[in-house]
């Protein structure tokens, strides 16, 4: 029979603060690079992005981004938001590895998730 504080537990708590700990530098990094960048489409659109929230792998090699353009008229598809960041992947990553300071860099993968979903 374990007991409720057996070496499991007390490690499996660790990790989880540490991943918690980790997403949290990941969202405030993002969200600098973010807001470095000036994301605007080919008819001049300006975009404000907000991010929502971050998970973390287990072994914290890739971050999953939720992201949100704050601009609730905006009726454009997720499509669209996706492929406004793929077009600054390259600098989103140079900044983000320039912003935060870990040993292993998270690949970072991006979901937009509607204003309407979030209010």
């Amino acid at each position: 029979m374990k007991k409720n504080f057996s070496l499991e537990l007390i490690k499996e708590e660790r990790k989880n603060s540490r991943i918690k700990k980790i997403s949290e530098l990941v969202k405030r990094a993002v969200a600098d690079t973010f807001q470095a960048i000036d994301f605007s489409n080919s008819s001049e659109d300006s975009f404000l992005f907000s991010i929502s929230d971050v998970s973390l792998s287990k072994d914290g090699k890739i971050a999953t981004i939720i992201v949100s353009d704050l601009n609730y008229k905006n009726k454009l598809e997720e499509s669209f938001y996706l492929a406004l960041i793929e077009s600054h992947i390259n600098k989103i990553n140079k900044e983000f590895s320039k912003k935060i300071d870990l040993r292993y860099t998270p690949r970072l993968r991006f979901k937009v998730k509607s204003f309407k979903d979030l209010v």
